[in-house]
């Protein structure tokens, strides 16, 4: 049975009219020659002679051949026998692998997918089928030997999922099925082969076994999505969204976009480039709805071919906020409490629209009791004396995995830098606490303009950082490995810096008390601590963003929730849900939205190994899809293209030179 990759190409060998009407119009135009004169010369009746029939036919008939060939060509014909019998006692198998990932929603690929199954089915009276659902592993199975009833009823309940494609286990599943038997064996996977989950298969068929692809997609599919939404509260109570729209199709596209939290909404028509993305910022009101569906929201496009990435479900607001680890030295000297005091408003204050940090405080005998995983920075308020060599070593695993620690002086400052030290935090050696004198200048003279508080800092004019006064401070000299990122009018080292890990630990060289410095009460401290509080805070903190299928990861990476109320193979629905108190966004994974396809003649032979060596017998085949046996007949027909031009070029130039 002849079988064609590219069916639809068939219809342009109704262009080979063409060279025939160009052939009919193409007449032979009498030669004009010039006498002197022709009174010496007879009249006679010349010959009739019609035109050069089969020469032109013989031309026009290689040139309509080679138009042919070149159709043919571009379809892809091969011939399929149909299967032998098999040699063996047992029944042969098959094993049909259907597609049930993302993208197969799109397009009508889940129906056609069920109508290319059963009319495989229906070609393999008297095997043994199988089948199996693939998406991210394997959905669901039906070994070969079940009845054909059962076969078709797992066909019919077939249906995809939301889940990103991932075909391999369905492929080793399927494989082992048919490498049990010693009879003839069939491997058919139906697909809409999205490149995305077809790019690079990794399990290939035994020597003898036959592999089919059928091709349940549709090619030059157009596909508009949501790739992102990010919410941003503004001060008046209202919120900024940021939506990331991509148009994968190869022409322009214009979608409605809407978004929708609680009560409010706002709608955008967003026009798009051929395979370009734009970003679309949208403004919500203030809402008169207290937390609830007024911090849900959802971002919708017009429906087009594929539905699932025209939604997209997002956070808004009521958000829980990073953590802040105060560690004090103990509770012996109330005067200790004041750094911690301005610390924690400095923390907790909403600075810029940005919500402040929660804050806890406790002593350095307790550290060993707090679950650092939920924590995204720690203070040592005069407090690294007092931890024992096992809390340090805490500390630094804590760095190493990104997390900040500031400390300060305390009561045996050289015996902390010493600690610090030998754990591999910080390296610097002090030489003694120093005061306001007439040979000192105590105040802050230089900032590193590479540093993240150049920023903040740039302009003197602009800030008190340069303007307060420093009664106490601890003299520095730091190592090559740390980097000094503000200085004294002395040029002091007053706060330095060390990257351990992926994590940063800073050492200020006096402590947040008014008996050391004004630090505190001017307007430059709580932008200080906040601005390098944040680089321990991860982008997109206070949402999780996964998509259908992920399964949480480390209970470190969530901040100390408790991940046993969220499923452990992820959620595989979209939609928005809670681990304890953090909030978790849920949506199609954006590689399901690509509409590049892989060729089914190519996904056929990476499956298979073709320079095994095989069997003679074929198996039945559906029109539109390739199998292993089959024999490639455009490649004869691209000989025959070659030729074809080559004789037409030699006709024409025979033809030509007779004339």
């Amino acid at each position: 049975m002849v079988t064609f990759a590219y069916p639809w190409l068939l219809w342009g060998l109704l262009a080979l009219a063409g060279p025939l009407l160009l052939h009919l119009l193409n007449r032979r135009r009498p030669q004009m020659l010039v006498f002197p004169s022709i009174r010496f010369l007879t009249r006679a009746q010349l010959p009739r002679e019609g035109r050069r029939r089969l020469r032109d036919l013989l031309l026009l008939l290689l040139r309509m051949m080679t138009f042919a060939a070149a159709i043919l060509v571009m379809a892809r014909p091969s011939w399929t026998a149909k299967p032998a019998a098999s040699t063996s006692e047992s029944r042969p198998r098959a094993v049909l692998v259907l597609d049930g990932s993302a993208s197969m929603h799109g397009h009508g690929a889940a129906e056609k997918a069920r109508t290319l199954a059963l009319a495989e089915v229906d070609a393999l009276s008297g095997w043994d089928v199988g089948v199996i659902v693939t998406d991210s592993a394997v959905a669901s199975s039906l070994a070969p030997g079940a009845s054909s009833a059962a076969v078709r009823a797992a066909i019919a309940d077939y249906a995809p999922s939301c889940l990103a494609g991932n075909p391999q286990e369905g492929l080793r599943q399927a494989l082992a099925w048919l490498n049990a038997s010693d009879s003839q064996g069939r491997l058919v996977v139906i697909s809409d082969l999205q490149r995305g989950d077809w790019a690079s298969p990794s399990a290939m068929a035994t020597p003898g076994l036959e592999v089919a692809v059928r091709d349940a997609g549709q090619e030059g599919a157009a596909n508009v999505g949501i790739s992102s939404v990010r919410g941003m509260p503004l001060p008046n109570g209202g919120h900024r969204v940021l939506v990331v729209v991509r148009n994968y199709s190869a022409v322009s596209q214009e979608r409605l976009l809407t978004v929708t939290a609680g009560n409010r909404q706002q709608r955008q028509t967003v026009t798009l480039a051929p395979l370009r993305q734009q970003r679309v910022v949208l403004l919500l009101a203030e809402s008169g709805e207290p937390g609830g569906e007024a911090s849900q929201g959802i971002a919708s496009l017009e429906r087009d071919g594929y539905p699932l990435d025209d939604d997209y479900h997002f956070w808004l607001g009521d958000l829980p906020a990073p953590r802040a680890l105060l560690v004090m030295p103990g509770e012996t000297d109330p005067a200790s409490e004041e750094p911690a005091f301005f610390v924690r408003n400095a923390l907790v204050a909403e600075d810029g629209g940005v919500p402040g940090f929660t804050v806890e405080t406790i002593t350095a005998d307790l550290f060993q009791e707090v679950h650092l995983a939920a924590t995204q920075a720690i203070f040592l308020l005069g407090a690294t004396e007092s931890l024992a060599p096992a809390d340090i070593d805490e500390l630094r695993q804590f760095v190493e995995s990104g997390g900040v620690v500031f400390a300060t002086p305390g009561a045996a400052p050289n015996q902390a830098l010493r600690a610090l030290r030998q754990a591999g935090l910080f390296e610097a050696q002090g030489q003694g606490l120093t005061g306001s004198s007439r040979d000192v200048s105590l105040g802050i003279g230089w900032v590193d303009p590479d540093c993240p508080l150049a920023g903040l800092y740039g302009n003197p004019q602009e800030s008190d950082l340069f303007m307060f006064s420093i009664r106490r401070m601890l003299r520095l000299n730091v190592e090559p490995s740390v980097q000094t990122l503000i200085k004294t009018l002395d040029g002091l080292p007053f706060l330095a810096e060390k990257t351990v890990g992926t994590g940063r630990f800073y050492y200020f060289s006096l402590d947040f008390s008014l008996g050391w410095s004004d630090f505190p009460l001017t307007t430059s401290f709580l932008p200080t601590l906040r601005e390098l509080c944040l680089i321990a805070v991860p982008p997109g903190y206070g949402v999780k963003r996964l998509v259908c299928g992920d399964a949480p990861s480390v209970a470190g990476e969530w901040f100390g929730q408790d991940l046993s109320a969220a499923p452990a193979t992820g959620w595989p629905l979209p939609g928005l849900y809670r681990v304890g108190t953090w909030p978790v966004e849920v949506n199609v994974s954006n590689r399901e939205s690509m509409t590049d396809r892989v060729n089914a003649d190519d996904l056929r032979r990476s499956l298979s190994r073709v320079d095994a060596g095989r069997g003679e017998a074929a198996s039945p085949a559906v029109a539109g899809g390739i199998g292993s046996g089959d024999r490639p007949w455009w490649k004869i027909c691209a000989w025959c293209f070659a030729l074809l031009l080559l004789s037409e070029a030699t006709a024409r130039l025979w033809i030509g030179n007779r004339g």
